[in-house]
C-alpha cells in the first residue's frame, strides 16, 4: 500500500482473497501459514541457498515447513564445520543483544 485509502485496502483484501483461493484450488496440502512462513524465508535466502534448497522441493510447490527449517539447520552445520572461525556462538549472540541488537537471534 502506498497510502491509506479505502481503494488501496480494498485492492489488497481482493488480492489477498484471490491467492488464499488459488491455493485452496490447487489443493495444496500445506497450512496456509506454513506457506507465508516459507515464502518469507526463501526470499531473504542468499543465492547459494537459494541454489542448494532449490532441488530439495522434489516437484511439490510447498514442502512441509518443518522439512525447510532441517534444511536450514543443515546448511548451517555445514557451514559452521567448514568455517570454524567464523562460527557466531551463543555468547556472541547473547554480547550482541547487550549491546542493543535485540533482532538478532540463535537458530540452533
Amino acid at each position: 500500500m502506498h497510502k491509506e485509502s479505502a481503494y488501496e485496502f480494498a485492492e489488497l483484501v481482493n488480492t489477498i482473497s484471490n491467492n488464499i483461493n488459488a491455493l485452496q484450488a490447487l489443493n495444496i496440502q500445506a497450512s496456509l501459514g506454513d506457506v507465508i512462513i516459507s515464502q518469507i524465508i526463501t526470499e531473504r535466502l542468499d543465492s547459494t541457498t537459494h541454489k542448494a534448497w532449490e532441488p530439495k522441493l522434489n516437484d511439490l510447490p510447498f514442502p512441509p515447513l518443518k522439512d525447510f527449517i532441517a534444511f536450514l539447520k543443515g546448511r548451517r552445520r555445514a557451514l559452521e564445520n567448514l568455517n570454524p572461525g567464523m562460527v557466531n556462538t551463543y555468547a556472541d549472540v547473547r554480547s550482541a543483544d547487550s549491546k542493543g541488537d535485540k533482532h538478532t537471534k540463535d537458530w540452533r
